[in-house]
């Protein structure tokens, strides 16, 4: 029977897709990465706590305690890289891929207003059942349909490796229904969600065309 309930860990793909401004996937030959250079991908919920409303009466005691509920906003997501990959980076940060007689590098967004659509980040763990791969459903699929607002994060040039650190808000996005390659098997309206699969698609150094459905 199969386990529902197991452990993730690691995560051996990330799929990043391009999205037009009504937050549907963008068909193209160069809107959609599938990539197994991802280091971390971090996510903070941000929250707005409630009002709270007190009042004291004359004798000093609390005559008025009350408090609204807090409101769930977004994901904040840090992306970090392990290699400087020029298609991911350019789709991470709104940047350019640069291309010159079969060389191939990455330039960074014009200075100014953030701007683009976003795009759908997508990943793949391994679900974990005693210690080996579940038979069953040997991946978690989750899926971020639209993170926004994207932009160049920290880095370091060292005695070391150079790691891409990327950031942006994740919000719901309607719109994406059942992803890039129209396989998704259930709802995607919500910030975040995650299903079991069998399978993911095979990472590439380059761009996976993405054909319209």
């Amino acid at each position: 029977m199969p386990e529902h309930c197991l452990p993730q860990v690691q995560a051996v793909a990330m799929r990043v897709t391009a999205l037009d401004l009504s937050g549907v996937p963008l068909p193209g030959t160069d809107t959609m990465i599938v990539s197994n250079a991802l280091v971390s991908l971090a996510v903070s919920p941000v929250y707005t706590d409630g009002d709270e409303i007190e009042e004291k009466g004359a004798n000093g005691g609390v005559c008025v305690n009350y408090r609204s509920a807090d409101t769930f906003k977004r994901l904040d997501v840090t992306i970090t890289l392990c290699t400087p990959d020029p298609y991911l980076e350019a789709a991470l940060s709104g940047g350019d891929v640069l291309e010159s007689a079969g060389l191939v590098g990455f330039a960074a967004p014009a200075l100014g207003i953030v701007t683009g659509a976003g795009v759908s980040i997508e990943l793949w763990a391994l679900r974990i059942d005693n210690g080996a791969l579940d038979v069953d459903s040997p991946y978690a699929w989750h899926v971020y349909p639209r993170v926004q607002n994207l932009r160049l994060g920290d880095y370091t040039h060292q005695n070391g490796a150079l790691l891409p650190v990327f950031s942006g808000q994740a919000v719901e996005n309607p719109n994406w229904f059942d992803g890039p390659s129209n396989d998704w098997p259930a709802t995607s309206d919500r910030v975040h969600q995650w299903i079991e699969t069998a399978s993911y698609p095979t990472p590439v150094c380059g761009y996976t065309e993405l054909v319209a459905s």
